[in-house]
């Protein structure tokens, strides 16, 4: 996160990719959360990214990229 703020995008990749990568993701939920009434095409949008298989294949990715990266 510190290379993030420091605006050093490359070596926050190198850190941890999977936050780099996660960050718009929490944002757009932050949205979501913050935004009320949701229209019916963002109320989509929410079910299709934050829904139970998407948390099912976020999970998956987490450990993948768990064990991948104590392997390298």
């Amino acid at each position: 996160m510190h290379h993030v703020l420091n605006g050093s995008l490359s070596a926050a990749f190198r850190e941890n990719a999977l936050l780099l990568i996660a960050i718009p993701y929490m944002g757009f939920g932050m949205y979501l959360d913050y935004r009320k009434p949701l229209p019916q095409k963002l109320a989509r949008h929410r079910k299709t990214f934050f829904g139970l298989t998407a948390i099912k294949i976020i999970l998956a990715i987490v450990i993948s990229f768990w064990i991948i990266r104590n392997l390298i």
